[in-house]
């Protein structure tokens, strides 16, 4: 903005919907750090988390802002006030007392930003494994 005070790195309008963007809104960080070409690296990746507890949901909040082709989310879980004060973000007392599954949760909130999330309220083990396979 100092050489030209016309120019400015925010993006102020979106862009219509790309149909081939994981993402609803264009992603403009990458561009902004020059890795853009690593970003595309992960565009064929499908990734699953199992368990969205302290760790998992923080790995969500992360991989969510990547573009990978699709986020399969897997716990049997509730959402519950100890769940708040391990998981990323700061959720509404409403939210606390609905008590939903952890894996819907989450995807009402990041699927405002990358649109293939799936979910399942099932607790992984070796009996069903294929689930992952997606």
């Amino acid at each position: 903005e100092v050489l030209n005070s016309g120019i400015s790195p925010k993006v102020f309008s979106t862009p219509e919907d790309e149909e081939d963007s994981v993402f609803n809104y264009t992603e403009t960080a990458s561009g902004r750090v020059g890795i853009g070409a690593l970003s595309d690296l992960l565009t064929e990746e499908s990734v699953a988390i199992i368990g969205l507890g302290g760790t998992g949901s923080y790995i969500l909040d992360l991989v969510a802002k990547t573009p990978v082709r699709e986020i399969l989310l897997f716990d049997s879980d509730e959402f519950l006030q100890h769940n708040a004060f391990r998981a990323p973000g700061a959720p509404t007392l409403e939210a606390l007392r609905d008590a939903e599954k952890k894996v819907e949760y989450f995807k009402s909130i990041y699927s405002n930003m990358h649109k293939r999330i799936s979910t399942s309220s099932t607790y992984i083990d070796e009996e069903n494994l294929e689930l992952l396979n997606g």
